[in-house]
């Protein structure tokens, strides 16, 4: 597996939900915001 770095796996949930906003928006899981 590969060893992110914890700003690389914030940026890749901010740019996750900012290419998917339908799928942020249905998972209740996601935190909004």
């Amino acid at each position: 597996m590969l060893a992110l770095k914890s700003a690389d796996v914030a940026f890749f949930a901010f740019l996750w939900r900012t290419l998917n906003p339908k799928i942020a928006e249905q998972s209740p899981r996601v935190p909004r915001g």
